[in-house]
């Protein structure tokens, strides 16, 4: 049986969520869900520094990655921030992170070699 549009809705608010009390719990409070910004969109979570958040909760991971490295890149430049960060929810409700290369490497120039 197909998911209903409403249904997708409620699955992406719930991973959100769950993202989001992931994040607060171990980075803090001033971390919150975006509002619907358009073509304006800066992400899904909002108040990391200089990093775009975009959370996928899809049965097709491939798909997921492939469009949330997609939203993410446009999403960053919307927000003038360096990196962006995929948050994919797995079979069995783990969520991993996906980066593009360059993000990561960036990312880990500034935390581990400076």
């Amino acid at each position: 049986m197909p998911i209903t549009a409403a249904g997708r809705k409620r699955k992406g608010d719930a991973a959100e969520l769950e993202v989001l009390r992931l994040l607060r719990d171990e980075l803090g409070d001033q971390l919150v869900r975006a509002r619907l910004e358009g073509v304006n969109d800066h992400g899904d979570i909002t108040g990391l520094a200089e990093c775009a958040v975009q959370v996928k909760n899809y049965a097709d991971t491939a798909r997921a990655i492939r469009e949330g490295l997609a939203g993410v890149a446009q999403q960053k430049t919307n927000a003038g921030l360096m990196w962006g960060a995929v948050f994919v929810r797995r079979r069995g409700g783990k969520f991993f992170v996906a980066m593009d290369a360059s993000d990561w490497v960036s990312l880990y120039r500034e935390a581990v070699l400076r």
